[in-house]
């Protein structure tokens, strides 16, 4: 500042430079302690206050730059809370311009509004935050249970079809017993209306995991034969009639690919006899195990086990949900794969994997 030129007069002129400076499109940035300035800011279109925000308990400031507010005179609190005489202060402040107090009081409010604002926006922002991580949680735990909904009723299906199929051979057996007791007519009438029975229960049950495409058809497949009501193995792919050659038994026949459906019955031929029997156990360990609401020591018990099973079934790598929460969970497991001889490598999850989390789990 000039010596000898009058504040108000300085401020004129400066707010002359900055509406020069606007009306040649010149982008212009400047600090001040006019009060005018500020003012003036407030009233323009195309002028914007801002300040960086000043801590008064600590003295010190926060670095936080907030768009909108001007920057307010600290001068008495500042030599308040350094010790300056009470009597000093009260004097200072009698003898200040009416008018340039209730402008720095109008800045004050500004400024603590903003403040109150920014704080309220971060709350936001971090419940937002929370909610989002709850509705995956949430997700992830619907689609879970789904899946273990869908791993019950196939592992009942083929149980059921299996208690079927034992007693259709029972059946079999007892009436090929009775044959030399009763004519042969009256034993194939007994046969045959077991059988019927069996037939007309059985789909009720709809067994077969699904229609078979032509691309999903390999050699030594196990499928359900729909006009047999029974099982066999493919031993030949598509011909130009989309018939495939299906063991059935001692049988080798040639049947159209609309008359099979893929099934989870392994078929052992041994001596020209079938030999029906459930897939394996790997068949229903499912590649992800979920451990969200688990304490740290119940969840590494579950995973122990489980990654015996996951190794006995020869699963090249797994997902274990634990959600992000507090981190605790996470770390816990963390700390167990370490350690156990099944695992590899493992990770969190990336993006579309359920990144914080999900660990996958790479097995040995």
């Amino acid at each position: 500042m000039v010596l000898g030129t009058d504040p108000s007069e300085g401020a004129n002129i400066a707010i002359s430079i900055l509406l020069k400076l606007y009306n040649n499109g010149i982008l212009t940035m400047c600090t001040t302690h006019y009060p005018e300035l500020k003012t003036f800011a407030m009233q323009t279109v195309g002028f914007e206050n801002a300040c960086s925000e000043f801590d008064i308990e600590n003295l010190k400031p926060t670095f936080r730059l907030l768009i909108g507010v001007p920057g307010q005179s600290n001068a008495f609190a500042i030599s308040e809370k350094l010790g300056l005489d009470a009597d000093i202060l009260a004097y200072a402040k009698s003898i200040s311009n009416t008018n340039q107090i209730s402008i720095e009081d109008l800045l004050r409010q500004i400024y603590n509004d903003k403040k109150a604002i920014e704080i309220e926006k971060e709350k936001i922002v971090k419940n937002s935050k929370e909610i989002d991580d709850l509705k995956y949680d949430l997700y992830d735990e619907k689609r879970n249970l789904e899946q273990l909904k869908q791993s019950y009723i196939s592992t009942a299906k083929e149980e059921a079809r299996q208690i079927l199929i034992s007693a259709k051979e029972q059946a079999d057996k007892m009436i090929n017993s009775l044959e030399n007791g009763v004519s042969k007519s009256d034993a194939n009438s007994i046969r045959k209306k077991i059988k019927q029975g069996i037939v007309q229960l059985a789909p009720n049950y709809n067994f077969s995991e699904s229609h078979i495409e032509k691309k999903d058809i390999s050699i030594g497949l196990s499928v359900f034969v729909k006009p047999l009501n029974t099982y066999g193995t493919i031993l030949s792919l598509p011909d130009k009639s989309d018939k495939v050659q299906v063991q059935v038994g001692s049988t080798k026949t040639y049947f159209p690919i609309s008359d099979i459906e893929k099934s989870n019955i392994k078929i052992a031929h041994e001596g020209g006899k079938v030999k029906s029997k459930l897939s394996s156990k790997s068949s229903f360990i499912s590649p992800e195990i979920n451990l969200l609401g688990y304490r740290v020591e119940d969840a590494t018990s579950v995973l122990d086990k489980y990654l015996d099973d996951c190794v006995m079934s020869k699963l090249s790598s797994i997902r274990i949900i634990h959600g992000k929460g507090s981190g605790a969970l996470r770390s816990g497991i963390h700390a167990f794969l370490k350690t156990n001889p099944h695992v590899k490598n493992f990770r969190l999850g990336s993006l579309g994997e359920g990144e914080m989390g999900v660990t996958i789990v790479e097995l040995k």
